[in-house]
């Protein structure tokens, strides 16, 4: 159905160069008044949102905690308890790093001993290629066998330095009793004494710490000359 006080304008639609007119209803413009009913509500609507924003702020007040004042006494002992309170934190803080450090350190040793024990089983292989080195030099036609155990005693000893672990240089050197055992001695005169002339087992170090003190023979004055 049409609605009333509405006027047709006829539209025109062009389709294959022929014209096909159409009429469509058409609302007629507003007049004045109805402008003039719809702005007289305006001053209601902001009379209402600002009753209603006091209505709120009536409610708020009514529902805000009163604070009630604290006494001086009462805030110094707070303040004291707090400051107690940061206090221990720092000294729990600096017990527990203390507490972590030992940790490490104790595993560290732990690792240390297990390797050390590991490490000393390799000493006495090297040791017997060392004697097969020592006679292979006086047979015959065995180049290519002391060749082969040089190969290995090489690769031997740059597997323990790949752990830290470098045999000591004792020849020529001083007898120092916290790294050397004496195995034997030699008066003699040709070297000074306490001196070392010769090695019968190599020692170890792993780092500056001692895994095997080298057996070594010692040169000693001869015993007229001692008196």
């Amino acid at each position: 159905m049409e609605k009333p006080n509405a006027r047709r304008i006829p539209i025109r639609f062009v389709e294959h160069h022929e014209e096909a007119p159409a009429e469509y209803p058409v609302r007629p413009p507003e007049t004045e008044r109805e402008h003039e009913a719809e702005g007289a509500s305006e001053p209601e609507a902001e009379e209402l949102s600002a009753t209603i924003r006091e209505i709120g702020r009536e409610v708020i007040d009514a529902h805000r905690p009163e604070v009630a004042s604290v006494p001086e006494d009462e805030i110094t002992r707070l303040r004291q308890e707090r400051e107690a309170l940061y206090e221990r934190l720092l000294r729990l803080a600096a017990e527990f790093e203390n507490y972590r450090k030992r940790i490490e350190r104790e595993r560290e040793r732990m690792r240390e001993e297990a390797l050390v024990e590991v490490l000393t089983e390799f000493l006495p292989i090297v040791d017997d290629f060392e004697r097969a080195l020592e006679a292979a030099r006086w047979l015959r036609d065995l180049d290519g066998v002391l060749h082969g155990l040089t190969v290995i005693h090489r690769r031997l000893l740059e597997l323990l330095a790949r752990f830290n672990v470098r045999p000591m240089e004792t020849l020529g050197r001083p007898f120092d009793p916290t790294r050397h055992e004496a195995f034997a001695v030699e008066p003699t005169d040709e070297y000074e004494e306490n001196t070392i002339i010769d090695e019968y087992q190599r020692g170890y170090l792993m780092g500056d710490r001692l895994l095997r003190p080298a057996r070594v023979k010692v040169a000693v004055r001869p015993t007229s000359k001692r008196a």
